[in-house]
């Protein structure tokens, strides 16, 4: 920006002809309110009256600045909303049950040790409740209970289904022996 503030413009002529004369001393405030030359070989000079500056030169640059920066966050803005929009457009047909099952996967693989925790005590729940029916009459017990247990640890996610099908695996390998 530059360090000069122009208040006005006056005309001055050397004097020889009338028209010349009579816009001798006037002031115009823009440069496009000055006429046009009166006549061919007018002879006259606009002189620029320099105004006072004031501090305001430093705030128009920093408001530049500020319109700047402000741009430039506008294009990020617009970056990060197509960003979203795309996501937006991947999930669109999820449904709440889709939202709860990624709910439950990132919270399993963020605390592997609690799902993995649970996951056990589901199963170890389950063949005590086994251990109690011995004697009942009620046969197969081992198998609702197995298979609650499942359920319950693939409910936890990701990290849940894993252990339930180690489990069942492990079961299923005890079973044979």
């Amino acid at each position: 920006m530059s360090d000069r503030l122009i208040e006005k413009y006056v005309w001055v002529t050397d004097g020889g002809c009338p028209a010349c004369e009579a816009l001798d001393g006037e002031e115009f405030e823009t440069i496009d309110d000055i006429p046009d030359k009166p006549h061919p070989n007018c002879d006259y000079t606009i002189r620029e009256v320099d105004g006072e500056l004031c501090d305001c030169v430093e705030l128009l640059d920093d408001i530049e600045e500020m319109i700047g920066d402000a741009q430039s966050l506008q294009a990020e803005v617009e970056a990060e909303k197509s960003e979203i929009e795309a996501i937006i457009a991947e999930y669109a047909d999820w449904d709440s049950m889709d939202v709860i099952r990624a709910v439950r996967d990132l919270h399993s693989l963020l605390s592997p040790l609690q799902t993995l925790a649970l996951s056990i005590g589901y199963f170890a729940d389950g063949w005590f409740k086994t251990k109690d029916l011995t004697g009942t009459g009620i046969e197969e017990g081992d198998k609702y209970y197995h298979a609650k247990a499942n359920c319950q640890a693939a409910q936890l996610g990701i990290t849940g289904s894993a252990v339930a099908a180690g489990l069942s695996e492990l079961k299923e390998f005890l079973d044979f022996f």
